[in-house]
């Protein structure tokens, strides 16, 4: 890590209030507006090492305000099936080696990751014979290259997913003629769970954390409930596709620190959790926090939990420099960061990065460093 003394690097000052600042001024500055709010928002975190996420953690308890990884309003639905019934995943070097089946369910992994077939899942020497299955939901396609292609209508994918499942449990279906999706009927879901039970292993790939528009909340819980009924006759998995970034490492964290993967606010004195609640998206929209913290940049929030950020008092630590902060500090890019991080399919990797003499802080130097500041000074 560099060293937490350092000067910015020349081209890359810090700014308060518009202007050009040493590291130490913003800090300064930054620790006397989070000391100064009542209700203090730490945010951002999708691109940050998982040290400097534990930092943050640690930042918010102290300030005993709320914090809550960008993006956590998108993976809602996800975390909530997690939740409830837990997880039936593998890694991804272990979906090379051993599926037979794969299902793209309204999601293309080389769209989000260039690449992404050759480089997890290129067949291997002596594997199974694999065949591959696209099934659109609206206007989220999978791959163009599928052996087979199906759609679905994003208004009845649950119902097909519940009828799916029924039929793989060996249920039989007589449904009304309007029941199941057009193009769909019983003899369609019969073949499809036919082929689901007999595979000896299989992956669903879904969208993890999709934009507004295409949010429905049981989709992951539907896909993990087929996946486990399937598991008598079938090894069936389900593979959350999640944007590039350490998005599940802000969630592992706040795990192993408080207990809860999101939504954690430190306001009396203990983690709280409330989702819908105390999430990032929702304090931001409904002016529900008066100074915000954002650790790397707030693309992962939506439109219109950016345009408040324009609103109120924000300290912007590394990413593009948030409009109108009162206090910007750039620190390197993730790229150049050393430390850990967690890839999609919940691998921790370690990111190892040779030291330079002339480099900018890190995002754990800072927010380590803002820590000690703002225990130095206490709450008011």
């Amino acid at each position: 890590m560099s060293t937490p003394g350092r000067p910015l690097p020349e081209g890359a000052s810090a700014r308060v209030d518009g202007a050009a600042a040493s590291l130490d001024q913003a800090l300064a500055a930054a620790a006397e507006l989070l000391l100064r709010a009542r209700r203090p928002l730490v945010t951002g975190m999708a691109e940050a090492t998982v040290e400097a996420q534990r930092a943050a953690v640690e930042l918010a308890e102290l300030l005993q305000g709320v914090i809550d990884p960008a993006g956590s309003a998108a993976h809602a639905g996800a975390a909530a099936a997690f939740r409830t019934m837990g997880e039936v995943t593998a890694t991804l070097g272990e979906a090379r080696a051993r599926a037979e089946l794969l299902v793209y369910w309204g999601v293309d992994p080389d769209a989000v990751y260039p690449d992404f077939h050759a480089h997890f899942l290129a067949p291997v020497a002596g594997g199974p014979v694999r065949r591959t299955l696209a099934v659109d939901v609206g206007a989220a396609r999978g791959p163009a290259g599928a052996d087979q292609r199906l759609a679905v209508d994003p208004d009845r994918e649950v119902e097909l997913l519940w009828a799916l499942r029924a039929a793989v449990r060996g249920r039989r279906l007589a449904p009304p003629p309007d029941a199941l999706p057009p193009g769909w009927s019983p003899a369609r879901l019969r073949e499809l769970a036919g082929r689901l039970a007999a595979c000896r292993y299989g992956v669903f790939f879904f969208e993890a954390e999709p934009p507004a528009d295409r949010r429905e909340p049981l989709r992951p819980l539907a896909l993990g409930a087929l996946a486990m009924d399937a598991r008598a006759g079938a090894r069936l998995r389900v593979l959350g596709v999640r944007p590039p970034g350490n998005a599940a490492g802000a969630e592992a964290v706040l795990t192993w620190q408080t207990g809860f993967p999101a939504a954690v606010d430190f306001a009396r004195g203990y983690p709280r959790f409330a989702p819908g609640e105390h999430d990032a998206a929702t304090l931001l929209a409904c002016a529900g926090t008066d100074a915000v913290l954002l650790v790397g940049g707030a693309g992962e929030l939506p439109p219109a939990a950016r345009a408040a950020l324009t609103r109120l008092p924000l300290v912007a630590i590394g990413g593009p420099a948030a409009a109108g902060a009162r206090v910007a500090i750039p620190t390197r890019v993730p790229e150049q960061t050393p430390g850990s991080c967690y890839r999609m399919d919940g691998l921790p990797l370690r990111r190892r990065i040779p030291e330079t003499e002339m480099s900018a802080p890190t995002d754990e130097d800072v927010l380590r460093r803002l820590s000690a500041l703002v225990r130095e000074a206490g709450r008011p």
